[in-house]
C-alpha cells in the first residue's frame, strides 16, 4: 500500500538502504518530509517490511520536490551523525505522474483477514461476508495488507471468539478508520477513533460513513490522548493502537488509565526487537501480556489490565 500523506505531487523518490535495526529511528527523522513511504524487497512492494535474510530494508520516500529530496538527505544523515551510526547509501530517481491512488484502487483485491471481507469500492462483496468492510484507497495508513493491520483483525477476531464483548473501544492511530470499523461490525459497540493528522480524520469520517457506522463510531482529532473528548471520557474495555513504539512509551501511563480493570490493550507497529522494551513499559504501569501475535518480522501485543484482588482490611 502507498499511504500519502497530503495530495502533493509526488515527483522523486528517494531510496535508502536502511538496517532493520535502525529502521524505525531513520523513519523518525523524515516522516514529516515525506508524502509516503513504503519499502520494495526482491521486487514486490509492501509497506515497511524488509528482507529477514540480510535484515536490510530498502526504505523509499516518495517526494514533491528536489528541495524536499536534500532537506531529507540532510536530516537522515545529520541524525545518524548525532547517533554515531554509519552512513547509508541513499538514491534519488524520478517518478512518472502517476496517480497513486487511483493505481492503487485499480490494482488491488479483495483482502480476507480472519472473518473480515476487506475491497474496494469496484469490487462487489459476495453475499454470504457478513463483516464486509469497504476500504478506498486513500491519504491515510490502514488498507489490511500491512503485518501490523492484519494482526490487529487477528486480535479482534480471536478476542471476540472467547466471547469478550467490550462496550466502549478506543482506536489510536485510526488512519482510514478499518479498526474502528471492524470492532463496531465485530461488536456493535461504541467506538472513539482518534488519529493526529487531519487527512486522516476525514478519511475515516468517510471509511466510517460509506459503512454505515456512524452511529457506532466517532473520529476526532487528537495529538496523543489530548483531546478533551478523551481526558473526560470514561474507561475503556478495549483500546487499539497501532503506532510507532516511540509514542506508545509516551502515552503508556495515559492508555493504563484510561483501560478498565479486566480490559485489554493491543500494541501494534512494533519490530520484534521493540517487543520486549514495550512489554516492560507497560507492565509498569498495570498491563501484563496475554499474548502476542508475529507477522513477516512484526510484533503485535495483547495486554490485560488485572483486576486487583481484594485483601483482607483492604
Amino acid at each position: 500500500m502507498l499511504s500519502q500523506k497530503n495530495s502533493r505531487e509526488v515527483k522523486y523518490i528517494l531510496s535508502v538502504k536502511v538496517p532493520r535495526s535502525l529502521l524505525e529511528e531513520v523513519e523518525g527523522y523524515i516522516e514529516h518530509l515525506a508524502l509516503a513511504m513504503v519499502s520494495e524487497i526482491n521486487g514486490s512492494s509492501s509497506a515497511n517490511t524488509y528482507s529477514k535474510d540480510n535484515k536490510i530494508c530498502n526504505l523509499k520516500l516518495y517526494l514533491d520536490s528536489l528541495d524536499s529530496c536534500e532537506s531529507a538527505k540532510l536530516a537522515i544523515r545529520a541524525g545518524l551523525i548525532e547517533a554515531r551510526h554509519p552512513m547509508l547509501e541513499i538514491e534519488t530517481d524520478t517518478v512518472p505522474n502517476i496517480d497513486w491512488v487511483e493505481k492503487y484502487q485499480r490494482e488491488s483485491p479483495a483482502l480476507k483477514i480472519a472473518d473480515f471481507y476487506l475491497y474496494q469500492s469496484h469490487i462487489t462483496p459476495p453475499l454470504n461476508e457478513k463483516k464486509s468492510i469497504i476500504i478506498n484507497a486513500s491519504n491515510a495508513f490502514g488498507s489490511g495488507d500491512h503485518p501490523t493491520t492484519k494482526a490487529c483483525l487477528l486480535t479482534i477476531q480471536k478476542l471476540s471468539s472467547r466471547g469478550f464483548k467490550p462496550k466502549r473501544v478506543l482506536d489510536i492511530g485510526t488512519g482510514s478508520g478499518i479498526l474502528a470499523v471492524a470492532s463496531a461490525i465485530t461488536w456493535m459497540t461504541h467506538v472513539t477513533a482518534v488519529d493526529n493528522d487531519a487527512v486522516s480524520v476525514r478519511v475515516a469520517k468517510r471509511t466510517v460513513i460509506e459503512n454505515k457506522c456512524s452511529n457506532k463510531v466517532r473520529v476526532i482529532f487528537s495529538d496523543g490522548l489530548s483531546a478533551s473528548d478523551i481526558i473526560r471520557a470514561q474507561q475503556y474495555d478495549l483500546i487499539l493502537a497501532n503506532i510507532f513504539s516511540r509514542s506508545l512509551k509516551l502515552i503508556s501511563k495515559t492508555i493504563s488509565k484510561k483501560t478498565k480493570q479486566g480490559g485489554y490493550v493491543v500494541l501494534s507497529g512494533l519490530l520484534d526487537s521493540q517487543a520486549e522494551e514495550i512489554i516492560h513499559v507497560y507492565q509498569n504501569v498495570g498491563l501484563n501480556i496475554d499474548h502476542s501475535l508475529d507477522i513477516d518480522g512484526w510484533k503485535t501485543l495483547v495486554l490485560k489490565k488485572i483486576k486487583k484482588a481484594l485483601t483482607k482490611g483492604g
